[in-house]
């Protein structure tokens, strides 16, 4: 038996969008004791007890008419719109009448090909190349002025606002150093010229660079999952536990099928040092195409998870890190080339792939397996390199799936402990557990 899976783009493949603070913003962290830079824990309330604050506050109508525009602010294709849109007002109506609250929003797999079609509207640009630049390692040579992160309100209700917190533990001139590091490491990748130095020495590759700050620093490379924290959305400063739900279509045994939060997948580089302080993600996002991202250590909430399904320490892993690093690298110069060469938009986002094909392609090359699902990329046209020869060799879910294959992905991308997703989400727990799934 073969499921088809037809695309969803805009929310659920917008899952590994970055929002905010651009190339200084994501989420990423830990909430079942898995080292992911130790980020601090952004409180958080359910959406069912934001909705009915919200309710109190506002008045049932006023919450409806601000999720329809902020539904249609999010997407832009009709047929996802409506499908996600009908949702919102009997969601109001059960909560309002004291009813429990269902997964919401859902998006089912059957309306992602049309949104495909959203991505052939625009032309293709890299806003994430700025010129060579040259970077020295020393904190002492850096300005103090990051880019941070704030949140925006949400026009129409009280106290509800979207987007992104910084940790303020992370001191400016920490985290402008690590953005500036990270622009080098993306120009780096792209072979424009960019340098970096470190004392007498100066290094034109990304692997050089890191190769070089293992010998002086404690790096730690970690293969995470997340479930992705597409809305962002705040009530009253804490974090609403709102993900974007995506139906699988995949049969449970009591009827119905699985659905579960949209995940998210990327490889975190944590420096700690003399020089590099912070974390340093990498995946492919919307937009913005793939690249290297400056984190620091980012406050985020416990229900988007964190948890490493391969840790990589320096002294002895640097092989595994180094191959991390280097498989990036190659990536990030193949698709933005490719995208900027056929101007695909959203610098080829949800046409050459998502976060988690980004992150399938360092797996299948440091681990010769693949544990992340779904994955958007498709079937190569020729092989050409070593990364066509991968992504020839991986799953093209877009094109349908096994069912019996995909449930164990489908577990090894959740981003948490079965007993933590039994107190955050214990609907999708009590879904895997009837499946026999276990990660």
């Amino acid at each position: 038996m073969r499921t088809s899976l037809l695309l969803v783009l805009p929310l659920f493949l917008a899952a590994c969008a970055v929002r905010g603070g651009g190339p200084a913003s994501t989420n990423e962290g830990d909430s079942t004791g898995t080292n992911t830079g130790s980020p601090a824990q952004t409180p958080e309330i359910s959406l069912q007890a934001a909705l009915q604050g919200l309710i109190q506050a506002e008045g049932a109508d006023q919450v409806k008419a601000t999720i329809h525009q902020f539904v249609a602010s999010k997407l832009t294709d009709p047929t996802a719109l409506a499908q996600v849109d009908a949702q919102v007002d009997p969601a109001i109506d059960t909560v309002a009448s004291g009813g429990t609250l269902p997964p919401f929003p859902v998006v089912p797999f059957s309306i992602l090909p049309s949104a495909q079609a959203i991505f052939a509207q625009e032309t293709g640009q890299d806003p994430a190349a700025p010129p060579p630049s040259a970077f020295n390692i020393d904190p002492s040579t850096s300005s103090c002025t990051p880019v941070r992160n704030q949140l925006t309100p949400v026009s129409g209700v009280a106290g509800l606002q979207t987007g992104d917190l910084d940790n303020p533990n992370i001191d400016d001139c920490t985290l402008a150093h690590l953005q500036a590091f990270v622009v080098a490491l993306n120009g780096l990748a792209m072979g424009d010229g960019t340098t970096v130095t470190d004392g007498a020495n100066t290094f034109t590759t990304v692997s050089d660079v890191v190769n070089d700050l293992l010998q002086t620093h404690t790096v730690t490379v970690e293969a995470n999952r997340y479930f992705a924290n597409f809305l962002g959305l705040y009530f009253n400063g804490q974090s609403i536990a709102a993900p974007v739900w995506m139906d699988t279509g995949i049969p449970l045994p009591s009827g119905g099928t699985l659905v579960v939060p949209a995940p998210h997948s990327g490889y975190s580089l944590q420096f700690s040092g003399p020089s590099i302080n912070g974390t340093v993600e990498f995946y492919m996002g919307l937009n913005v195409g793939t690249m290297f991202y400056a984190i620091g250590s980012p406050s985020r909430p416990a229900w988007s998870g964190g948890r490493a399904q391969y840790t990589y320490q320096s002294g002895t892993d640097n092989a595994k890190i180094l191959q991390v690093v280097s498989t990036a690298s190659d990536l990030r110069k193949k698709w933005t080339n490719q995208a900027l060469a056929e101007q695909l938009p959203g610098m080829g986002y949800g046409i050459l792939g998502v976060c988690m094909d980004s992150a399938a392609v360092i797996e299948e090359q440091t681990e010769g397996m693949n544990t992340l699902f779904p994955l958007a990329h498709p079937q190569p046209a020729a092989i050409n390199d070593y990364i066509d020869t991968i992504l020839a060799g991986l799953p093209t879910d877009l094109a349908g799936f096994d069912p019996n294959e995909a449930q164990g992905r489908i577990a090894t991308s959740m981003p948490m402990s079965m007993t933590a997703l039994q107190q955050e989400f214990p609907l999708v727990a009590t879904e895997m557990q009837s499946l026999n799934l276990s990660w």
